[in-house]
């Protein structure tokens, strides 16, 4: 009887939150290609002029090491998405595991040619031409990335080593130096150290360095071995299901095509019962579908496993506020506020909470927050948001110049001109 009553319980809270507890699945690792491709592609049919469906096929061959049908999938998107280079950084280093260092590099020149900061972009363009025996455009490619991102240790050591082949042993040394003190525990710049001191003639000091590289990769090889644990073909098989889901999913949402979206977040969720991720963006598709209780369970369970991110603070207290708990909103925001306090759309939230509160200070609290919207952001919805505030404080001049500003900056929209003509009569008559 006893656990007949859990079971029940149980059953409650599934049924109370809507989707809080999801069915768990396992994917077959034998049929988990057969499968994801099978997702992939009713998305790519749905949308076959549209980038993102053929990306999230590449994505599916990708994590399949598929990577000839990856790299043909990423390739058809581009045809309609060619300034994306985060998908033309992907080819290239998708030609570099084949391996086929001619187009990796050819690729990796076209990333930069779209981004010339494209993060580790100059570095593989370097580990590629070395491949190749072009060790200048090497060297030159690993000082390019330095001037991005100078503290990439494993770079100052790539670069270290083709100024140690050229013979600039000083400036060979200070690279491995800095890869040391940006890395501490890379064994190789220690190994650098050492031939660089014995070409130099220091005998002891290179005989220092090789000792200290053998203890850093004991140490390495320990850390692999007590740390770092191989996922199971069972796991794999999951991770790729929940993956090709999530990726269909923000798809769909990207089209408003929300009940779709709100399928393919739940059964993200069924494949990976803990991603954050999906959670968060499921509570979204749930606000758009106006079922806020469902989006309020899920913020609240994102809360519980991470109470450090803002968004879901944001979401929760916006949610609440749509059913006007003015007093638990503004709770949400103060805190979301709190973790984040120059993210916009928190601002304007609390704002509101601030106008629905009964405290005398709330108007000037919220004009202080919204001139900070407005001054980084000066939309329309903010500026119609600070007219509220001004008149809420009694200052109805600045209240008229804010909804004239939100006019200016949305002259379509029928109800601030009406706003604007109202109040301007009720000045009018005093």
């Amino acid at each position: 009887m006893k656990r007949l009553l859990i079971v029940f319980f149980l059953f409650a809270v599934v049924s109370h939150a809507g989707c809080s507890v999801f069915a768990a699945e396992k994917m077959n690792p034998k049929k988990v290609l057969e499968y994801t491709v099978g997702v992939a592609d009713q998305v790519q049919n749905a949308f076959p002029e549209f980038a993102p469906s053929h990306f999230a096929m590449g994505y599916v061959y990708y994590r399949a090491r598929k990577y000839e049908e990856a790299i043909e999938a990423f390739k058809k998107g581009l045809e309609y998405e060619p300034g994306k280079a985060s998908i033309v950084q992907m080819v290239a280093f998708l030609y570099a595991r084949l391996p086929d260092y001619e187009n990796a590099v050819d690729w990796y020149q076209k990333t930069l040619r779209l981004d010339p900061g494209a993060p580790q972009a100059n570095k593989r363009l370097g580990q590629a031409l070395e491949k190749l025996n072009r060790m200048e455009e090497a060297r030159d490619a690993f000082e390019a990335e330095l001037k991005y991102n100078p503290t990439d240790a494993s770079c100052h050591f790539y670069l270290g080593q083709r100024y140690f082949d050229e013979g600039r042993l000083d400036e060979a040394r200070r690279e491995a130096e800095a890869a040391s003190k940006y890395n501490s525990l890379l064994p190789e710049p220690y190994y650098l150290l050492s031939k660089i001191y014995r070409q130099q003639g220091d005998q002891d000091a290179a005989k220092k360095m090789l000792e200290t590289f053998r203890e850093k990769k004991k140490e390495e090889e320990k850390y692999m071995d007590e740390t770092v644990v191989e996922k199971t073909d069972q796991e794999n098989a999951n991770a790729s299901a929940a993956a090709v889901h999530f990726d269909v999913a923000s798809i769909y949402y990207q089209r408003n095509r929300l009940n779709e979206s709100r399928f393919h977040f739940l059964k993200t969720l069924s494949f990976d019962p803990k991603s954050e991720e999906a959670r968060f963006r499921l509570a979204q598709v749930y606000q758009d579908l106006e079922q806020p209780k469902k989006a309020e369970t899920l913020f609240r369970e994102l809360l519980t496993m991470n109470g450090e991110d803002h968004r879901y603070y944001l979401g929760l207290g916006l949610i609440l506020a749509s059913q006007k708990d003015w007093k638990n909103a503004h709770q949400a925001l103060a805190k979301a506020h709190e973790l984040n306090p120059d993210d916009n759309a928190v601002k304007r939230g609390l704002a509101k909470t601030f106008l629905y509160s009964s405290s005398k200070e709330g108007p000037q609290k919220a004009i202080e927050l919204l001139e900070s919207v407005v001054s980084s952001e000066p939309t329309a919805e903010a500026y119609d948001i600070l007219s509220w505030a001004y008149y809420s404080h009694g200052d109805a001049d600045l209240c008229l110049r804010s909804i004239r500003k939100a006019i200016d900056l949305d002259p379509n929209n029928p109800v601030y001109r009406q706003r604007y003509e109202k109040i301007l009569s009720r000045v009018r008559k005093r």
